[in-house]
């Protein structure tokens, strides 16, 4: 790529930060204790944000090249939706886990039904939308199943559509010179 623009990684970023921000005024947390990671490995965050899918936006199509010089065009951006699960960890004792967790859970559902759009990520020209997302439990246990770990209470949002911009280019040949003859052929005149 020609450019350092991660909107993907951009994405993730502005996410943890927003949830940082309010877990941070609501229970006094440090900033380092909200962070991406894959849920159930080692680590000590009380929020953990991962990525579990990202799928091609089935609505934004894009076939025109575009022009970088009078010699070249670059191939059309992609569009994509990210999703992601945010997964609250408590570290109490047994006894006051479920009720952290859900404390946090309140938060997380609070901040993402608040909040309706990322800031401009990397490149990007416009803002990325947020929304919860809404899964049946199969779909759920499915993404666990896949991690090969129990399953747990978590939010799950989708954020997008995040531009990736194409680092292809193709070169073009331009018109440079046209000659026109307008002259009638003798006899072909007008009737």
């Amino acid at each position: 790529m020609e450019h350092n623009d991660y909107v993907i990684t951009g994405a993730g970023m502005q996410l943890t930060r927003l949830v940082a921000q309010a877990l941070e005024r609501e229970f006094h947390m440090e900033k380092g204790q909200i962070g991406m990671g894959v849920p159930g490995e080692d680590h000590n965050l009380a929020v953990c944000i991962y990525l579990y899918d990202i799928r091609k936006n089935p609505d934004i199509h894009l076939p025109q090249m575009i022009p970088v010089s009078a010699t070249q065009l670059k191939y059309p951006s992609n569009y994509y939706n990210l999703y992601f699960m945010l997964v609250p960890y408590s570290y109490s004792d047994r006894k006051y886990r479920m009720e952290e967790e859900l404390k946090l859970m309140d938060v997380l559902l609070q901040v993402l039904g608040d909040i309706h759009h990322l800031e401009k990520t990397g490149g990007g020209e416009t803002e990325v939308d947020l929304e919860i997302y809404d899964m049946d439990l199969d779909a759920k246990a499915k993404i666990w199943t896949g991690l090969n770990k129990p399953m747990r209470m978590a939010v799950y949002c989708k954020a997008g559509p995040v531009e990736i911009q194409s680092a292809r280019t193709k070169q073009v040949k331009r018109v440079t010179d046209i000659r026109m003859d307008f002259s009638q052929v003798e006899g072909q005149g007008n009737n």
